[in-house]
């Protein structure tokens, strides 16, 4: 591992189904800059992150 980077995570139920919130300390990755979209289907999900540097990090 070369650096470590700390936060919380929690849920929030705006939504019909569950939005994921990520509270980081600093400093922060440029991919930890936004909340994750997250894509799902029956059996499995995925999570899309915006990144300025690299746009969409899946």
């Amino acid at each position: 591992m070369l650096k470590i980077y700390a936060g919380t995570i929690s849920t929030t139920m705006v939504y019909r189904s569950k939005r994921l919130i990520i509270d980081m300390e600093q400093p922060i990755h440029h991919i930890m800059t936004s909340n994750p979209t997250t894509y799902r289907s029956a059996w499995s999900f995925y999570l899309l992150f915006y990144s300025p540097k690299f746009n969409n990090v899946y």
